[in-house]
């Protein structure tokens, strides 16, 4: 459930810093577009892009165009990859999927368990993807 905006400001006035704010309530904000979130988290976390696209095992052309917004519609998984070779963190990657109208990492779904262990433990894609072929699970491609 989204906070009230009364909520947004206490939150304000009680963070140590804008930093530990926005990383805190990133769910809550408004972003134009998946592209104005990816360049605001490029920019926040001082990433290369040609880094988070060998990170990421994406297709260069392909992850250029989802960063840039120039393919609005990427699929969960290649949002999913950009998210990990970003580096973004649990709930960064779930505000990525729900700005992008995906369904967030559920808990309950064996394959999303397995990318929710991994990527809390900040694995690459290698290591997640042998961590669903081992459970026989469908792998980030």
């Amino acid at each position: 459930m989204k906070k009230s905006t009364d909520e947004l400001f206490k939150s304000i006035d009680n963070a140590k810093s804008f930093d530990d704010f926005f990383k805190e309530e990133i769910e809550e904000f408004i972003f134009d577009s998946t592209s104005d979130f990816l360049q605001k988290k490029i920019k926040e976390k001082g990433l290369k892009r040609s880094d988070i696209i060998k990170k990421s095992n994406l297709a260069k052309q392909y992850a250029y165009q989802i960063i840039d917004g120039r393919k609005p519609n990427p699929s969960r998984n290649k949002l999913l990859m950009i998210a990990v070779g970003m580096g973004l963190n649990f709930k960064e990657t779930q505000a990525l999927l729900n700005l992008s109208k995906q369904s967030p990492l559920y808990p309950r779904d064996p394959r999303d368990s397995a990318i929710i262990f991994t990527l809390k433990r900040g694995e690459n894609i290698i290591q997640i993807n042998e961590q669903l072929e081992e459970h026989g699970l469908d792998i980030l491609e």
